[in-house]
């Protein structure tokens, strides 16, 4: 009998750990998602259309909606890409790399207009401030 339980504990060990490498896999993958190059490498390579890879795409949406997950997202620009593709029409725009610049430039504006709202709300609108 002790030799069962030694070998069940060592199963749940092992189940353990391909659990947190996949937690620590997924969230790399979720993560890159906020890289809109990285998306545009995919939609490249045609994964985009791959219905298997659409698949895993959907299933990974948990990351977005489970606050339980998205807690340990440091890039939450993934999560809207995450949403946004699953839409084919999102998906298939990736391809060209013009719309590809479009995205890259719209999240950048984002990131600078937010930066700037933040800096006019702490009192910091000094002129020696840098924006790098």
């Amino acid at each position: 009998m002790t030799t069962t339980t030694a070998k069940e504990q060592l199963a749940k060990k092992l189940r353990a750990i391909s659990n947190k490498e996949r937690f620590e896999l997924e969230l790399e993958f979720v993560q890159s998602l906020a890289n809109p190059y990285f998306i545009h490498d995919m939609a490249k390579r045609g994964l985009l259309q791959n219905e298997q890879f659409i698949a895993y795409l959907k299933y990974l949406q948990y990351w977005r909606l489970d606050a339980r997950y998205a807690k340990y997202v440091l890039y939450p620009h993934c999560f809207h890409f995450l949403k946004l593709l699953m839409r084919e029409e999102f998906r298939r725009a990736m391809r060209n790399p013009r719309k590809c610049d479009f995205v890259h430039k719209q999240q950048l504006d984002h990131w600078l207009k937010s930066l700037e709202r933040r800096m006019r709300s702490s009192g910091n609108d000094d002129d020696d401030t840098v924006i790098t």
